[in-house]
């Protein structure tokens, strides 16, 4: 039995996945034996079985999270082993790739690996190392100064690890943390450490950043953390999804609840599907709600400042990663848009920070350091740096 879509798309919709969905995101060649997700993504059949071979505790799902955008799918047959769950999938028809225009002038070469101390506007970091059999899927990203250097910090889904990429001494170098469980979020806790939820671990790592890599700290947790935020020193913002009701937990680090946020005063869910989160520089808590389509601002006690959710045109079709800079702007990346939008503080748009035309192309996740630079990564694993002043 095949498995049925979650919702019904628009004819436009679908014509838009399918524009979009013409290179598999694990292997970015042309698509072979088209299976469809349940979200409408199509992937090679045989990228997918490798895939989802690669994934742990898939029986706690009875599915697995989309690569591209996560929506989970769920498996018909799930008891059945996970080599027959491809063939339970519907088929698409072949497509054939369609051509991106590409701005070259300030751009670098597809193939220049150039590293974040050495970067201009506009410049590509490919996040790739040595060592790694698959193709990278970088799921969050953090910019961590160390000694003047800027050391880019990628959790990578398919290769199950946390690496570090920058130059020393003129030499481009990276460390790469081999993990028990796929990663999902990272976040900047202090100066040199950050936090990465391993949800089907039910652990959260605390990692010092030296730019080498070093766990320091495994916070085991009662619940599946995706999503994560640093608040202070001592305490964490993480997220639930796929679980009834999705929350937002405050935590401190050795993982006991301080605070769950999971309705409003009525009585009704906040979120959908909360992943991606910040804190602004007030201590507000922001919250990239894909099925929802919006960013959602919460202060600490769990109360709703704004919702950003446009109609028409300027419509969200899948909010993933969200960053905040000093100043207090907000940028949250829209992977189906290529774009990553400017929010005020006040849940305003301003104007679009990067699009399709800087080169941005699927973005998933972003963040900005105090310099201006901002780093969006894009699902064929290339680390795009803008320069925002």
């Amino acid at each position: 039995m095949g498995c049925t879509s979650s919702r019904t798309l628009s004819a436009e919709d679908q014509l838009s996945l399918r524009d979009e969905s013409t290179n598999c995101p694990i292997c970015l060649n042309s698509i072979k034996q088209p299976k469809t997700l349940q979200c409408q993504h199509a992937l090679c059949s045989r990228c997918l079985q490798r895939y989802i071979n690669s994934l742990d505790n898939t029986d706690k799902l009875r599915g697995f999270p989309c690569p591209i955008c996560r929506k989970l799918t769920i498996i018909a047959n799930p008891d059945t082993p996970r080599q027959t769950w491809v063939s339970q999938l519907q088929e698409s028809e072949q497509v054939e790739p369609t051509p991106v225009q590409r701005r070259s002038s300030r751009l670098a070469e597809p193939n220049t690996a150039i590293h974040p101390s050495r970067a201009r506007d506009n410049d590509v970091i490919k996040s790739k190392v040595r060592g790694e059999s698959l193709e990278p899927l970088i799921v969050d990203i953090v910019v961590v100064d160390v000694d003047d250097v800027a050391v880019v910090v990628v959790a990578d889904f398919n290769n199950k690890s946390l690496k570090s990429l920058y130059r020393q001494r003129g030499r481009d170098e990276f460390s790469s943390l081999s993990l028990e469980s796929n990663p999902f979020c990272v976040a900047l806790v202090s100066d040199r450490t950050v936090a990465l939820t391993l949800p089907w671990s039910d652990k959260i790592c605390i990692t010092e950043v030296t730019p080498d890599l070093r766990v320091s700290k495994s916070i085991e947790t009662d619940k599946a953390y995706y999503g994560i935020a640093g608040i202070d020193e001592d305490c964490l913002a993480v997220s639930t999804t796929w679980q009834t009701p999705c929350s937002v937990d405050i935590i401190d680090h050795s993982g006991r609840v301080i605070k769950t946020i999971d309705t409003t005063d009525y009585g009704d869910s906040l979120f959908s599907d909360p992943w991606y989160m910040a804190v602004t520089p007030s201590g507000d808590i922001l919250v990239s709600d894909c099925q929802e389509q919006s960013l959602l601002c919460l202060d600490q006690s769990g109360h709703t400042r704004w919702r950003y959710k446009p109609r028409g045109e300027g419509m969200l079709k899948i909010p993933a990663g969200v960053a905040c800079d000093i100043e207090g702007n907000i940028y949250l990346a829209d992977t189906d848009r290529h774009c990553v939008l400017t929010i005020d503080e006040h849940g305003r748009f301003l104007r679009e920070a990067a699009s399709s035309a800087d080169g941005v192309e699927r973005p998933r996740c972003v963040t900005v350091t105090d310099a201006g630079r901002m780093y969006v990564t894009m699902e064929n694993g290339n680390i795009r740096i803008i320069n925002l002043r």
